[in-house]
This record gives structure tokens, sequence and C-alpha cells, in this order.
């Protein structure tokens, strides 16, 4: 064999193996890119009327969780039903609370359950009080920390 053929094999060798090990971790390498968060229940107080009926009457949040831009308050919540519970990824969708804020205290805002935080917070619902990266709606992220 001539000296160029045993470079090519050996270069090709080497493309390979490289090929082969991006693929084996391409899990982790994306993992690694994806925003990582931490997250957390909200607290929501609910009233026992007739009949064995519940209705929600205040949710409270964590004021690190609520970004304020302009005129709108928003969350970054997780419904942990649709996730993949293997890997701890999900996707992010944001409840713009302006107009639920009535009140709040050092570490949490009291929320009325209107319109919006009916329709958007379930029983499975986690918000997202820390995050490496800017969120938007329907980013994939992995969950570092749940408290």
């Amino acid at each position: 064999m001539t000296r160029r053929k045993k470079i090519v094999i050996e270069i090709a060798v080497v493309f390979f193996v490289v090929l082969g090990l991006l693929t084996y971790f391409a899990d982790e390498i994306d993992f690694m890119l994806l925003p990582q968060v931490k997250t957390c229940e909200p607290i929501i107080n609910y009233s026992h009327g007739k009949f064995g009926a519940y209705s929600l009457l205040d949710c409270y949040i964590p004021k690190s969780s609520v970004i304020f831009d302009g005129e709108s308050a928003i969350v970054y919540a997780i419904n942990e039903y649709y996730g993949d519970d293997e890997n701890k990824l999900q996707v992010v969708y944001p409840i713009d609370i302006i107009d639920d804020i009535k009140g709040s205290d050092e570490l949490y805002y009291t929320l009325t359950v209107g319109d919006s935080m009916m329709s958007s917070v379930t029983a499975t619902t986690r918000l997202v009080y820390n995050t490496s990266k800017p969120l938007s709606d329907g980013d994939r992220v992995f969950i570092v920390e749940e408290n």
C-alpha cells in the first residue's frame, strides 16, 4: 500500500469513530444545550362547597417565578402530564397573570383564580422559578431540580 492510501484509511477510521461517538452521546449533548430549569408547584387554596364539590379560591406563586415585561406579568409553566418522565424533558408555556395578581407578601404573589389560571393550571402543573437561559413559548427545557 502506498503512503497516501494509509493516510486516507487512517482519516476514514478517525472520521467514523468520531461519528459513532457523536451519535452515541447525541442525547446528552442535546440536554446540555437546552435551558436548565428549576420548578415548583403553585399553592392553591380550595374551598369545600356543597355536595362535596371543591372550588379554587386563591393561588400563591413564588415571586421568583414571575417575569414582568412592560405591561404584562408572565409565569412559565410546565404540564408534567405531557412530559418525558425518563429524561425530565418538558415543554414550557407562558401564563399571563397581570390581571390576576391581587396581593403579595415577601415571598409570594396572591392570584385570584381567573379564566387564564383555570385553563392553564392543573394538578400536574409546575412553575419555572429559575432558568439558565431566557425562555419563550414552546421551548423544550431540562428540569434539574424540583421542589
